[in-house]
């Protein structure tokens, strides 16, 4: 990543001790996609790749690797705050053809209240003069009476005829509220499960997004998954935080430093590590480096400067 000194990050931070050990100074030149630094490798206008790079038989046609420094794999990141919305219930209520039931519920309780409105202004002297008044209160008595089963207002009419009527009006209005409540819930519920990211097996149907020429891009153009393609980490995590695409499929190593060093996004790590690989220098091929980068590598592997460098960059579990 670009510091104000030039480039960070943990491969800069390892790539710089062994330079240093080695008495080398290093001009690091940016490259804009892991496609156009392994073509300069391979035609040796570089002298060495230091970036999250992970070892892949399709790349060791191009270039050569220094033995691994880092164990990682690919993983999941997920937006938490990505629980389907209201805007997602109105739209599985729509699909579900609950909303055309719950507009016949609303006509029937409307055409009730205006009934109540037209009787009422006609029998009752000290019944509002206002439409707008009169109907909201006669709105009111009729909800009233399909929900709580009462209302204040006089019987209508009266005897065993009312009473069979109020009790229809109520069997009525009680089947309307259990229905309403049983569709919103089930709806909400399939939204939750549909919405729910867990881990690979769990992204078939969502928007996922990766950095351009990865290898975690290609795992999603072989899983067959609508991805979309970023020049950046930070680009993806950007649009992943605006919620335009569903989850990240990157390394997990990267996706940690990501998340540890920006709390404040509603970001997170979902699921097993998938797709292990090994993350290492890469080096034109026959590169008379080769030997030399082992051997420091080994040595800051004994002294425990890998596992030091990992605690200081990663969210680790």
């Amino acid at each position: 990543m670009k510091t104000a000194d030039g480039f960070g990050g943990f491969a800069i931070d390892l790539w710089s001790k062994i330079g240093s050990t080695l008495g080398w100074t290093s001009d690091y030149q940016q490259v804009a996609s892991i496609p156009e630094l392994l073509d300069k490798l391979n035609k040796g206008e570089l002298d060495v790749g230091v970036t999250d790079l992970s070892i892949t038989s399709e790349r060791l046609k191009l270039v050569d690797f220094t033995q691994p420094y880092l164990d990682a794999g690919l993983q999941v990141m997920i937006n938490e705050k990505h629980l389907g919305g209201f805007g997602e219930l109105v739209k599985g209520l729509a699909e579900a053809g609950h909303l055309q039931v719950f507009a016949a519920g609303g006509l029937l309780l409307l055409l009730g209240s205006i009934f109540l409105t037209v009787y009422d202004r006609r029998l009752d002297p000290e019944f509002h003069r206002s439409w707008s008044m009169g109907l909201s209160e006669s709105f009111y008595h009729v909800v009233s009476l399909a929900t709580a089963g009462r209302a204040n207002h006089k019987p209508i009419v009266s005897g065993a005829a009312g009473n069979f009527l109020a009790a229809l009006w109520l069997i009525g209005g009680v089947t309307i509220v259990a229905y309403i409540t049983s569709s919103i819930t089930s709806v909400m519920t399939v939204n939750k499960i549909h919405g729910q990211i867990n881990g690979p097996k769990d992204l078939a149907g969502k928007k996922v997004g990766s950095i351009i020429g990865s290898a975690a891009a290609a795992y999603c153009i072989s899983a067959r998954l609508d991805v979309e393609d970023f020049p950046d980490i930070d680009s993806a995590v950007k649009a992943l935080a605006q919620q335009r695409i569903d989850a990240i499929v990157y390394n997990s190593w990267t996706l940690r430093y990501i998340d540890k060093q920006h709390p404040e996004l509603p970001i997170t790590e979902v699921g097993p590590l998938f797709e292990p690989r090994k993350f290492g220098f890469a080096l034109p091929q026959g590169s008379p480096l080769r030997m030399q980068i082992n051997l420091e590598l080994l040595k800051l592997y004994e002294a425990g400067y890998l596992n030091q460098l990992s605690s200081e960059y990663f969210e680790t579990e």
